[in-house]
């Protein structure tokens, strides 16, 4: 362009006249004008770019220093950024990252803009950028300064499960059973406030609460392991009404553990149990005559409880001669299928029996 210009202004000047024609200098200052209003918006837009840069550059150096300070003393930590970009308006990569948290979210989303962010860590090694958490790790302070960061590949958040619980059963009645529970480790969070073990009673293989499954359920809270019961008080859940189920005796369940940190939880069915009978209910004698020297035939009238019906029953009675110091052992008079009957035992006189 310039050397047309050139090339004009000789012709002009050969013909006498100086300078271009009005035409000539508004074509050139179109042409500039064109140029700045193409120019303008790209060097705005890189220079926002370029604020925003910076931005999260200062974001990153907060956040290392407030972690580094946590991993020095195990304590909460905060540091403000001073902000160049305009937030309200995100020029660079929508997906560009700060410690797992998009730096759009924390720096260029605002509706109003914002001159400030806070990068702060809680006691319990929690990080946030802004409102939102760092997802990309999880502190967790070990001994004096001997703590670290523990980076999760299977948890953008940073939190892992707790170990698998181990549930063992310690002893049964009719209508309760106590196990033993125990984990190795809680994962993380390690905070203690809200984690606890539980054991469980389940009416199908299955931890699942449903329509046709319910759960009972006692908790200990704050341990690795401990000795838990359930019974007919225990929480529940679940069932063909969502109230769980009563527990009775002679019945099949299944049992298992939970185990949660208060953001990740792990839960296994572990095997049946088989409750035993319910005592009777009641037990009178009903017939007795004499069959030899010190001994008599009694006919003994019981009623016994309902229960699931799981196993055959079997009817047991002893008896003492003493008032109830010493007893025989436990003898069998057969299976007891109805809700009612009677048996026939050969006793000493003077007998006390119980079954």
């Amino acid at each position: 362009m310039l050397e047309t210009l050139k090339t004009r202004k000789e012709e002009l000047e050969k013909r006498g006249k100086k300078g271009f024609t009005l035409m000539e200098m508004l074509i050139v200052i179109a042409i500039i004008a064109v140029l700045v209003a193409i120019a303008i918006p790209i060097f705005t837009a890189q220079l926002e770019k370029s604020k925003e840069a910076t931005d999260m550059a200062n974001i990153r150096s907060a956040y290392a220093e407030v972690t580094t300070a946590y991993l020095s003393d195990t304590a909460a930590h905060a540091a403000t950024v001073n902000l160049q970009s305009n937030t309200t308006d995100w020029k660079s990569d929508p997906n560009a990252k700060i410690a797992g948290v998009k730096a759009s979210e924390v720096i260029g989303s605002d509706t109003s803009a914002q001159t400030t962010i806070d990068v702060t860590v809680s006691a319990s090694g929690v990080v946030k950028i802004g409102e939102k958490e760092a997802t990309s790790s999880q502190l967790t302070g070990g001994v004096g300064n001997a703590a670290y960061l523990n980076f999760s590949a299977s948890y953008g958040e940073g939190y892992t499960n707790p170990s698998t619980p181990s549930v063992s059963i310690s002893s049964k009645t009719y209508n309760s059973a106590t196990f033993n529970v125990s984990i190795s480790s809680y994962g993380n969070p390690s905070s203690t406030s809200g984690r606890y073990i539980e054991a469980a009673l389940l009416q199908q293989n299955s931890y699942d609460a449903s329509t046709s499954n319910g759960r009972r359920w006692s908790t200990a809270s704050n341990t690795t392991s401990a000795s838990i019961t359930v019974n007919n008080s225990s929480n529940k859940n679940g069932g063909s009404d969502g109230n769980g189920f009563t527990i009775t005796g002679n019945s099949k369940y299944y049992y298992g553990g939970y185990a949660t940190n208060t953001q990740k939880a792990v839960s296994t069915v572990v095997g049946t149990i088989y409750l035993p009978c319910p005592p009777l209910s009641a037990l009178s004698l009903s017939a007795q005559s004499y069959s030899a020297y010190n001994k008599v035939n009694a006919t003994f009238s019981y009623t016994r409880q309902s229960d699931g019906g799981a196993e055959t029953r079997t009817g047991y009675y002893r008896y003492s001669t003493d008032g109830g110091t010493t007893y025989s052992s436990w003898t069998s008079f057969g299976t007891v299928s109805n809700t009612t009957g009677t048996f026939n035992v050969t006793l000493p006189t003077s007998t006390s029996v119980i079954m």
